[in-house]
């Protein structure tokens, strides 16, 4: 079963400070908006790893790509599919 856009957006804000939780949707930008850098990305990535059950590091170049929350969701649903 598919995880949901929300409940990812969901997983993701939680790994976030406080002031950027809310700000978290599809069309968020990682860096400009939510202020994320490379550990924060990491972060994000063991935090969904965790929670979905589910291997996203095996693509790290994915991650280094990655300039939304929508490009996250694309990461967990190829991941997903495997």
């Amino acid at each position: 079963m598919m995880t949901s856009d929300a409940d990812i957006c969901t997983l993701i804000a939680k790994s976030l400070d406080q002031s950027n939780r809310s700000a978290v949707t599809p069309a968020s930008d990682l860096r400009k908006e939510l202020e994320l850098d490379s550990l924060g990305l990491l972060t994000v990535a063991f935090i969904l790893e965790e929670e979905l059950g589910i291997e996203l590091m095996s693509s790290p170049d994915c991650w280094t790509e990655a300039r939304s929350i929508a490009d996250i969701i694309a990461i967990v649903r190829r991941a997903e599919q495997r």
